[in-house]
């Protein structure tokens, strides 16, 4: 009997996928919902590794950890350095952005007079400090290793979730009688 085929080409396809949906401007607002698009990258995975398989093997939750897990390690690695190649290239543009939608909550909430001057006033100096932009090499690490945490543990749910789906669209079409009867 043959061995499964490998993980690798499933995991590095889904890992630029996720990599490129995290570290786009404007398209990385997607990952602001749950991870929404490390998630999509476990399923986009685990979709690929299915396909891979042949009709000898069946797809395993083990399976789909792994795909996930390594897609999003590739990712990690990947978004981290696009991130940094994004914002030298382009710029600030969408620390801009960021900053326009975070000055109109603050303002909003000035108006309001649901927090004191003083709070308002730290909130907007804790703005000013996150969305400076300068990120050295200490940066790039953090955001590596955070994303070398985040990144895996996401991709692998969705991998799971991913699995599910395929587990489920195949046990329904065994159910199913054969066409033409």
């Amino acid at each position: 009997m043959q061995p499964k085929p490998s993980k690798l080409r499933a995991s590095i396809i889904a890992g630029f996928a996720i990599a490129a949906v995290s570290s786009l401007p404007f398209i990385s607002i997607i990952n602001c919902c749950c991870c929404a698009g490390v998630l999509l990258g476990g399923v986009l995975g685990v979709y690929l590794y299915n396909k891979e398989l042949s009709n000898q093997f069946t797809l395993e939750a083990s399976d789909s950890v792994v795909v996930g897990i390594i897609s999003g390690i590739f990712a990690a690695f990947l978004s981290t350095i696009f991130s940094m190649i994004v914002l030298t290239l382009i710029g600030p543009t969408e620390q801009q952005f960021l900053r326009e939608i975070m000055d109109r909550i603050i303002n909003e909430l000035e108006r309001s007079g649901d927090i004191s001057a003083d709070a308002i006033d730290e909130l907007r100096s804790q703005v000013d400090s996150s969305l400076r932009g300068e990120i050295g090499f200490v940066g790039f690490l953090i955001a590596l290793f955070a994303n070398l945490i985040i990144y895996p543990v996401f991709s692998a749910l969705g991998a799971l979730i991913g699995y599910a789906f395929l587990r489920r669209k195949q046990h329904y079409q065994e159910t199913q009688p054969p066409k033409g009867m």
